[in-house]
């Protein structure tokens, strides 16, 4: 019985119930071809799978012969059209042949024959004669087209000469298989100083992965002379490259002779190039083939790998600013906008001609970028002039990564790369990031930074999130099969982040990568009590290994404020202060510094505080009630109002906005036993749902004249924690500020002078007007402007300070520019009224107004202006108002209401919609 009525009985059973067997007298049952043939290998002559298609409406399976054991198909058995594919072993024997016979139960048949070549035929890799049909006259190579090629390695072939002619004159004869008609003729070059050497190429000949080849051809020479010096055959691996080939002559029956070269390539070569030269010309070609060898013989090839590929010192092969990455696709800037950000994207992979129009199609293609080979990192989205890398946590997958084009490092050669491009960590609106760390891997040969590494990962910066920073990689032995990939580390876990202005570039000897410097360990602070005297105090802290020296801050606990004048760096492992007051108390915190231009290390995390106190002579200093009865009220996504009982002897308040886990996130004075707590989007890292608020009394040692005098109370201890619970808030936020920017570590020499009036005993007082800041250039205002007549609009460090003592100054915001259409919107900003804490006034006039430019009604406002009356003096205060009709147009002024005695300090702006 043959196998195959085992599986007609099982193909039966597997369709019985699955369809009916009432016949109909449709049922068709055809195939492609009525055989098939497969060379010895398995493949076709041509190189190709071995297939056939069926053409069909009826369920069927294909029967095999028991002794065909040679052979297998796939599929077996299916319904309808499929296209069934043969595979063959390898033939060790004599030619086989085999009947594929398909069954139905519908009763329709069919049968194929499969026939594979015996072991001793011969595999040509191409073969051509030049065409079959003669050509009427010499025809250029470069524009002949009926090669009519064949062979295992043919099917991508391309031909080309100089100086060479398709020609039917002189037609091969006199050796196995010369096909006569159409040869080639390499002509005499002509006279001149630029004379060519006529040449016959063919390109791209497909290997097959084989080691061992022939190569033959007929040749007709003038003279009979067949020498290396007159006619020269070479082969190529598809680079500038080319081996000369040893080859003998093969006298034929006639003028026409034969060229043999057997020789072997010991590395991968997946294709070869081919070029014959004659340079004295004369020559006649025809019968081009190349076919297998015998194992061991003929002339070793050694295509040169590896060596430089002779570019210069910053050749690019590849940049990419972004810029074709416009408004057309969709996408918003989500970095200019922070901290209220523009969120629309659109992703890579859903970018089609249809959906966006074949121009924009056509830039993305062209851009030569593929998104990730790792499926769970090809998560990327278009903004505008960069990309975004990654979306939120997705068990499939939410990773972002880009994959460059290969690049034109000359083939069978190496090239170093100097890698550069711009990275910048994904900050959420609520001011969470994602895990800060990006990869650069290589795809290919090559490796990152070293001799071993195929990927490094880089970590961006979150000192000051939502910055653009560069890093620099160097990549060492990359070949025009080097691809890099720019992605996330995290494949199922949030890590996004923006990428910019790639560029790569053949490195110098002088290139060095981007060093992450690893942070020094951080001090642990000890008070040493021992030390301690009516008039001193001493700290000490643990050696850091690697530490060149420590910086350390000096807090006079009895006026709550940093001491500069005792604050510093040291080599040694502890610091004494002396000349202090008996019964104060001092606080430091110290931190580790590299040497400098350490190219490993970097300063260390500043250490938890350590409390000492000054020993006491007759009881010393008296200390300040803690301030009892802390409450919070009137909640939001952004910030609280805090109140307590009012700390008998105190004249200001220290005040500090903890996260759960006791990091500070914001702290200051307030001259009043309250304070309006704003400007705290974006600040409860780790998504923590509430803050904790502590208040510390203090009493100023300094007279109305601003000269210090002694400490007569020590400040309070902290008040117990209260919590401050954020309400969570899904407006959308069109603009707001907490004046960050306003930084005297910003850079800005103007702004480097800037002093605290609230914040600080501030006895030398100095601010920066907006326009001389504007005119420096060095920071940006962020959007913000003021009335060119009334410009008192000055700088603090993190605030705004309004009028002089009788100049007037307007404050404008930026336009509400992310509006579409019209909206209603609710503005906010915190306010106080100036007060002069060391004589005890206080401005008589405590009016703050708005008016609108642009688009829009503010709700209660009298001939378009809102007034707002200040009731607290240096501590500040909330307020709000509503704008109907705001569009992308509005902007808003804040202005003092007369010029005299009515200097306003201005705080946390924000710009909400209350429609979306």
């Amino acid at each position: 019985m043959k196998k195959y009525s085992i599986w007609l009985l099982g193909f039966a059973a597997l369709v019985a119930g699955a369809c009916s067997t009432d016949r109909t007298g449709d049922e068709t049952l055809a195939l492609s071809a009525s055989s098939v043939s497969a060379n010895k290998r398995g493949m076709t002559y041509e190189g190709g799978d071995v297939t056939f298609d069926v053409l069909s409406n009826v369920y069927w399976v294909i029967n095999l012969d028991e002794d065909a054991d040679w052979l297998t198909v796939a599929p077996r058995a299916a319904y309808g059209n499929q296209t069934v594919k043969v595979t063959a072993a390898v033939n060790p024997g004599g030619r086989r042949s085999t009947t594929l016979r398909f069954d139905s139960l519908d009763g329709v048949t069919a049968q194929i024959e499969v026939t594979q070549g015996s072991s001793d035929e011969l595999i040509y890799y191409i073969r051509t004669g030049a065409g079959a049909s003669a050509v009427a006259e010499p025809v250029a190579v470069g524009g002949y087209t009926a090669w009519e090629p064949e062979g295992v390695g043919a099917s991508a072939v391309g031909f080309s000469g100089v100086n060479a002619f398709v020609s039917a004159d002189t037609p091969s004869s006199g050796y196995d298989e010369a096909s006569g008609g159409n040869n080639i003729v390499l002509e005499v070059p002509g006279e001149g100083p630029e004379t060519v050497t006529p040449s016959f190429s063919v390109r791209d000949v497909a290997t097959r992965d084989d080691s061992y080849f022939r190569l033959k051809m007929g040749v007709l020479a003038p003279g009979g002379e067949l020498t290396p010096d007159r006619f020269r055959v070479l082969v190529g691996n598809g680079g500038d490259e080319l081996i000369a080939l040893q080859y003998e002559v093969i006298d034929g029956a006639g003028d026409w002779k034969e060229v043999l070269a057997r020789f072997w390539v010991g590395e991968d070569n997946p294709t070869f190039d081919f070029k014959v030269e004659a340079p004295a010309g004369g020559y006649r070609i025809d019968d081009f083939r190349l076919y297998e060898g015998n194992f061991g013989e003929g002339q070793e090839v050694a295509f040169q790998v590896g060596g430089d590929d002779g570019k210069p010192e910053g050749y690019v092969y590849f940049e990419d600013d972004f810029s074709w990455v416009t408004d057309v696709y969709g996408g918003t800037d989500y970095i200019g906008t922070y901290p209220t950000p523009l969120t629309a994207e659109t992703y890579w992979n859903g970018i089609t001609a249809a959906s966006h129009g074949q121009e924009a199609y056509n830039a993305l293609v062209g851009s030569g970028w593929k998104t990730d080979d790792n499926k769970l990192k090809e998560r990327v989205y278009l903004r505008i002039g960069y990309v975004k890398m990654g979306r939120g946590s997705n068990a499939a997958g939410c990773g972002g990564g880009l994959v460059s084009p290969t690049l034109d490092i000359r083939k069978n050669r190496a090239a170093d790369l100097k890698v550069t491009f711009k990275c910048c960590i994904y900050v959420a609106a609520n001011g969470t990031w994602d895990p800060s760390t990006m990869q650069v891997r290589v795809i290919g040969p090559g490796t990152v930074n070293d001799g071993v590494s195929t990927e490094k990962v880089l970590v961006m910066q979150t000192e000051t999130p939502v910055q653009w920073e560069e890093k620099t990689l160097i990549v060492y032995g990359a070949t025009d099969a080097t691809q890099l990939v720019f992605e996330s580390v995290e494949e199922t876990k949030a890590n996004r982040w923006f990428l910019d202005d790639v560029r790569i570039v053949k490195a110098g000897p002088d290139d060095k990568p981007s060093v992450d410097l690893i942070p020094l360990a951080v001090p642990a602070v000890t008070f040493d009590q021992d030390a301690a005297t009516e008039s001193s105090v001493k700290f000490t802290w643990t050696e850091v290994s690697q530490a060149a020296e420590y910086e350390y801050s000096y807090t006079c606990l009895n006026c709550g404020e940093v001491v500069a004048s005792r604050s510093g760096k040291t080599t040694e492992l502890s610091a004494e202060f002396t000349g202090l007051i008996a019964g104060t108390s001092a606080r430091l915190t110290v931190r580790a510094l590299p040497a400098e231009g350490d190219k490993t290390y970097k300063e260390s995390a500043w250490s938890d505080p350590v409390e000492g106190d000054v020993k006491s002579s007759g009881g010393g200093l008296p200390q300040l009630a803690t301030p009892s009865g802390v409450t919070v009220s009137a909640n939001s996504a952004y910030g609280f109002e805090a109140s307590w009982a009012e700390v008998s002897d105190a004249t200001d308040y220290t005040y500090f906005v903890e996260l759960p886990n006791g990091q500070v996130v914001a702290t200051g004075k307030t001259w009043e036993p309250r304070v309006h707590i704003g400007g705290l989007a974006g600040k409860n890292f780790g998504n923590y749902p509430y803050f904790n608020f502590r208040v510390v009394a203090n009493h100023m040692n300094y007279n109305s004249s601003k000269v210090e005098i002694p400490q007569t109370f020590r400040s309070s201890e902290p008040s117990a924690a209260v919590r401050a619970d954020i309400l969570p808030s899904t407006a959308t936020v069109y603009f707001q500020d907490d004046f960050s920017w306003a930084d005297p570590w910003s850079g800005s020499a103007l702004l480097a002078t800037n002093t605290d009036w609230i914040n600080t005993y501030c006895t030398v007082d100095t601010m920066v007007r907006l326009d001389l800041l504007e005119k420096e250039g060095t920071v940006s205002l962020n959007g913000w402007g003021y009335d060119a007549t009334n410009k008192s609009v000055y700088t603090r460090p993190g605030y705004i300070y309004l009028n002089s003592s009788s100049a007037l100054g307007n404050l404008i915001t930026p336009a509400f520019t992310g509006i579409t259409g019209t909206d209603d919107v609710k503005v906010s900003f915190d306010a106080t009224y100036f007060f002069q804490y060391f004589s005890g006034a206080a401005d008589t006039n405590k009016t703050l107004t708005a008016s609108l430019k642009g688009a829009g009604t503010i709700e209660g406002a009298s001939g378009g202006i809102i007034s707002f009356t200040l009731s607290r003096g240096n501590a500040w205060e909330g307020f709000s108002f509503t704008i109907t009709g705001a569009d992308a147009t509005t902007r808003v002024v804040f202005a003092p209401a007369v010029k005299s005695k009515n200097r306003v300090q201005f705080d946390n702006f924000r710009a909400e919609s209350l429609t979306r």
